[in-house]
């Protein structure tokens, strides 16, 4: 198969939970795409996987945590982190949410 065509059904999240997650396409072809509300001032659980990731801020402010270092990451932002590097995203104090776009691939 060369691509894949999915329609989104109901892509809101709940920002009533701790950092709502939404897969939108699901391993296809070594690759998957979804959407993240991060909620909480804290970092949570470090992510680590066999494949690259990347990200796109698409509302908010926040931080990202990535091998020890913290960086600082608002809307309209990217970054792509290679295999193995811990991660994990956090909210800032006067933003109501960050909200991330994701997607993996295969190298």
């Amino acid at each position: 198969m060369t691509y894949s065509i999915n329609t989104v059904q109901n892509l809101a999240l709940n920002e009533n939970e701790i950092n709502p997650s939404k897969p939108l396409v699901f391993e296809t072809n070594g690759a998957c795409i979804g959407i993240c509300l991060y909620t909480s001032v804290e970092f949570g659980p470090l992510g680590d996987h066999d494949d690259q990731e990347g990200f796109v801020i698409v509302e908010g402010a926040g931080q990202v945590y990535l091998d020890g270092e913290i960086l600082d990451v608002k809307k309209d932002m990217s970054l792509i982190i290679a295999p193995h590097v811990k991660h994990s995203f956090r909210r800032n104090v006067d933003s109501k949410a960050l909200k991330v776009f994701w997607f993996h691939a295969a190298i």
